[in-house]
């Protein structure tokens, strides 16, 4: 955890979860978004959970793009 602090800084939430034949985890989500001023099509966005087991360790990531 004390690395990816590191690297992306705060996430923008957090939270837990389950992963089946893993068990529990700890969730954090970042999120980046940009966007043109008076154009609501123009919206678009980057968002990337990273999950953490119980050793504080990554057990896995998902991400996504609107770019």
């Amino acid at each position: 955890m004390e690395t990816v602090m590191a690297v992306l800084g705060q996430p923008r939430s957090r939270g837990k979860g389950y992963i089946p034949g893993h068990g529990p985890v700890d969730i954090w989500t970042y999120l980046y978004m940009s966007a043109v001023a008076g154009q609501p099509d123009s919206i678009k966005d980057k968002q990337l959970l990273v999950f953490f087991d119980r050793e504080r360790k990554v057990a896995g990531y998902l991400w996504w793009s609107g770019f």
